[in-house]
């Protein structure tokens, strides 16, 4: 079967090799071929993987986000993913599975987001825009 999920189309079948249902990302899939090998086919467990097998969440996050990011938030998470605070911000609580996913998403709104809790992640992510910064701003003066 053909499965929309976490914002990708993904083919849920049988892998041979694992012996057992799998998630496979269109996306990533290279090189394919068309075989005349015939499978005999299976009755898929319905509903498909859950989430939680495939990508544990374990890290409880809270995003600010300015209204411009509304149709995104809808788009990734739906209509219930955020409230609109009084100001006109959304306010967007979720659990990821790992530092690493949940900064590099909330990096990818750029001024549009505002971490605010995981606090240590709040500085860690200051920590890391603070070198990119620094790289950034040498290079500038070098090459002034």
């Amino acid at each position: 079967k053909l499965v929309f999920r976490w914002s990708s189309w993904y083919l849920h079948g049988w892998c041979r090799e694992r012996e057992d249902w799998r998630l496979f990302k269109l996306g990533r899939m290279l090189d394919l071929e068309v075989l005349t090998e015939e499978f005999v086919p299976r009755d898929a467990p319905w509903p498909i993987t859950p989430p939680e097998r495939v990508y544990p969440e374990t890290l409880e996050a809270v995003v600010r986000f300015q209204p411009a990011a509304r149709w995104r938030l809808i788009d990734e998470y739906g209509t219930e993913s955020f409230t609109r605070e009084e100001d006109g911000t959304l306010l967007f609580r979720r659990e990821f599975p790992d530092k690493e996913e949940l900064l590099r998403w909330v990096l990818s709104f750029q001024e549009q987001a505002e971490l605010e809790e995981p606090a240590e992640l709040r500085m860690e992510l200051k920590a890391r825009l603070k070198k990119l910064w620094e790289k950034y701003d040498s290079q500038v003066s070098d090459s002034v």
